[in-house]
């Protein structure tokens, strides 16, 4: 419902008329919608580490795997994709997971481990939030990203723009965001891999 309606088209009523059940049966197993989205949401995450292949080589390798497998998963559910930077509560699970992040940055020798985190996850979370706030944002406009694309490069040939002009308007579509995302990951990877610690 939610990747072919919207995240606000989903309520617990029409929910329980999908499964056929009465909303109050609904309600015995989960008390609202926000837990409804926040068990959505945990779903994603959980299909993103069960689809984490093992890495017996280059940890720096593993990370940007990582990261763009974080990225494609993200964009198969864009209109959950907000929802998945939501603060976590701080249980057990929390202290796993983030020792396992601290470790896996250590191993792949970043002189700065909480900047490199905090580079590649706003790099990565950031590029999934701009790529699903464009399809939200040109939905809600009524426009065609392929058809402004296509007005977009007539215009560039009409004013015989530069390559590097060409380059970053493509930037600023889907196909551009695709093509560019793992070149510029790798990029910031290498500076902060060079980075005096701050």
């Amino acid at each position: 419902m939610v990747q072919e309606e919207g995240r606000d088209a989903l309520s617990m009523r029409k929910l329980a008329k999908e499964l056929g059940v009465t909303p109050m049966a609904l309600y015995h197993h989960i008390p609202d919608k926000p837990a409804l989205m926040s068990s959505l949401v945990e779903r994603v995450w959980l299909k993103i580490f069960a689809a984490a292949p093992i890495f017996d080589g280059d940890p720096v390798e593993a990370i940007i795997q990582t990261s763009v497998r974080i990225r494609k998963i993200w964009l198969e559910h864009f209109d959950l994709a907000n929802l998945a930077v939501a603060v976590s509560a701080p249980d057990q699970d929390f202290f796993v997971l983030t020792q396992a992040l601290t470790a896996q940055i250590e191993v792949a020798g970043f002189p700065d481990t909480p900047l490199a985190y905090s580079a590649i996850q706003n790099f990565t979370m950031g590029s999934i939030q701009t790529n699903a706030n464009r399809r939200a944002a040109s939905q809600f406009f009524g426009r065609d990203p392929e058809a402004i694309r296509r007005q977009a490069i007539r215009l560039l040939d009409k004013n015989n723009a530069s390559a590097n002009h060409r380059g970053l308007v493509e930037a600023r579509f889907d196909e551009g965001d695709e093509m560019y995302f793992e070149p510029s990951l790798r990029a910031l990877v290498s500076g902060l891999l060079h980075a005096p610690p701050t």
